[in-house]
């Protein structure tokens, strides 16, 4: 199983609604951030409804591959179970896409600075390039994602034919499971670039501050 996207970090100081004349250059990146932060509550919902989804899932394929030939109703109804988890999962991972995408808009907003200096806009530069850097990956965790879903489907329409062919199964089995490494390794690098977008704006926040 994988594990958990991380979202941005909540600023530890006051987060800034709108935009004023009289706001510094860093009041304004906060106030940037502040809007991904709040818009990424919805992308962490998401994540936990999708990480139950899973398990759940998990449980009855588990169960689903105990069974013998003979308890054909059975594996029929848990395998209608398990296509409806993965479609769940499937608007689950749409819908959160969407939220990052929304997100993913206002680092547009961190251009906006044409009263700045170069040293300021260089600051902010950096902070722009993590974090498009860190959606640029959630992009690629959701086409591995997405292809893992597609080659579970597959797996789950082979469990119920009659007679089942083991070695394409088992062949089927190992190709969810290499793609399922891929995901991981995909939550791993994005996990990492939001880490790293976090130190990279505290350490902007400070070079501000100096400035």
């Amino acid at each position: 199983m994988r594990k958990k996207l991380l979202a941005i970090a909540a600023l530890s100081i006051a987060l800034l609604t709108g935009c004023s004349d009289n706001q510094t250059i860093e009041d304004k990146v906060i106030s940037v951030l502040g809007e991904m932060a709040e818009i990424e509550k919805d992308f962490e919902t998401f994540q936990g409804e999708l990480t139950e989804i899973e398990q759940t899932e998990q449980q009855i394929f588990l169960e689903t591959m105990t069974l013998t030939q003979n308890q054909t109703t059975k594996i029929k109804e848990n395998v209608e179970k398990l296509t409806e988890t993965l479609e769940e999962r499937v608007l689950k991972i749409d819908a959160e896409a969407e939220t990052m995408q929304k997100a993913n808009a206002l680092v547009a907003d961190l251009s906006k600075l044409e009263e700045a200096t170069e040293f300021e806009k260089e600051a902010v530069e950096k902070v722009k390039e993590a974090t498009n850097h860190r959606y640029q990956l959630h992009h690629v965790f959701v086409e591995n994602y997405a292809q893992f879903t597609n080659l579970q489907r597959i797996l789950y329409e082979m469990i119920v034919e009659v007679p089942i062919d083991a070695a394409k199964l088992d062949e089927q089995v190992e190709a969810v499971n290499k793609q399922n490494q891929l995901v991981i390794q995909a939550v791993k690098d994005f996990n990492e670039a939001t880490i790293v977008l976090n130190e990279t704006r505290d350490e902007v926040f400070t070079q501000l501050k100096k400035e």
